[in-house]
């Protein structure tokens, strides 16, 4: 991953779904900022938690998925683009670390790696 744009597209009270664009939008991903249990999880498009990879905003700590059908490694959609572990601590730790500083839920983030 080169670089990342996450934006805000919808938001309940607590519950904030972020499309985010991974290496000049070649690749997306979904993610969700649940403010109330203070997790950043994986998500559908629709904004449903899959939670096959989980980030406590609190301490930017990776929590693992307890189905053990679930791949933690990668969320790959069928034509292979998806977000890594890696690539989804990453942009959950700048997400989390915005939301901690302002204390609502970002509009956007984006960050060049080079």
């Amino acid at each position: 991953m080169m670089s990342f744009f996450a934006k805000l597209v919808s938001s309940t009270e607590e519950s904030h779904l972020y499309r985010v664009f991974l290496d000049d939008g070649g690749r997306v991903a979904h993610l969700v900022l649940d403010t109330e249990a203070r997790v950043i999880t994986s998500a559908d498009a629709e904004g449903n938690q899959t939670r096959t990879m989980q980030l406590s905003v609190e301490s930017g700590n990776m929590e693992p998925s307890t189905d053990p059908e679930i791949r933690t490694d990668f969320e790959r959609d069928d034509d292979g683009r998806g977000i890594s572990r890696e690539e989804f601590r990453r942009v959950s730790a700048n997400i989390a670390g915005q939301y901690l500083k302002s204390g609502t839920a970002p509009e956007g983030v984006a960050k060049f790696y080079g």
